[in-house]
């Protein structure tokens, strides 16, 4: 059994690392555009980005050929394309103590935020991972189950320098009609539940359109 375990281990790990090279840029802090080749890493069964990982980091190629970490403070944000996807991933300073329950982001640290909608008001995801606690067997008094899951999470900005605001689930309409209370209409619209915490990309796309010009 710990025989098939560590296989197990050390086949998930090598799959894990996978990375596809894409090229694209980098803007640096000094506005000026680099063009690279990225190092992408992927998901094991998705295929897709490992976006946790690239809030950290990223590998890239340079103009020499010779492979380069950046990390998030040291450029203002990169661009790649990925299925047809036009990705861009933003610096931001971390002014988030926990996300996902007990998932410590490390406050005061620089990540890199996927950008989902852009304007005065900015939409992120942010990826982490999450620990689903296991059940305690009656009969045994042993604790079984339990498992670590990839999932996200929206972030919401106003302009470059706001903080950056997480949404707390059984505090959607207050945090919302607080957060946009400088657009009448639009809070008029959540408190008359037009807009739900399902249409939070409608809600930061009327914002952009009608009030934050």
């Amino acid at each position: 059994m710990l025989r098939i375990s560590v296989t197990l281990l050390l086949l998930i790990t090598c799959f894990s690392v996978s990375a596809e090279k894409i090229e694209g840029i980098i803007i640096t802090k000094a506005q000026d555009t680099l063009k690279v080749t990225f190092e992408i890493p992927l998901e094991l069964l998705s295929k897709e980005p490992d976006y946790e990982r690239l809030q950290r980091k990223v590998k890239y190629y340079d103009e020499n050929g010779e492979k380069q970490t950046l990390k998030p403070e040291e450029a203002k944000e990169i661009h790649f394309t990925y299925r047809k996807e036009a990705i861009c991933m933003r610096t931001r300073y971390n002014t988030l103590a926990f996300i996902g329950g007990n998932i410590n982001l490390g406050a005061g640290d620089y990540i890199f935020l996927k950008l989902v909608e852009d304007g005065t008001v900015q939409l992120f995801l942010y990826y982490y991972t999450q620990n689903s606690p296991g059940v305690v067997n009656p009969s045994t008094g042993i604790m079984t189950g339990g498992m670590l899951y990839d999932t996200d999470r929206y972030i919401l900005q106003k302009g470059d320098a706001g903080e950056l605001k997480q949404l707390r689930a059984l505090q959607f309409k207050k945090d919302m009609t607080a957060f946009f209370s400088d657009c009448p209409e639009l809070v008029r619209k959540i408190e008359e539940k037009e807009y739900k915490r399902e249409d939070l990309r409608a809600m930061v796309q009327f914002y952009n359109t009608q009030c934050g010009k």
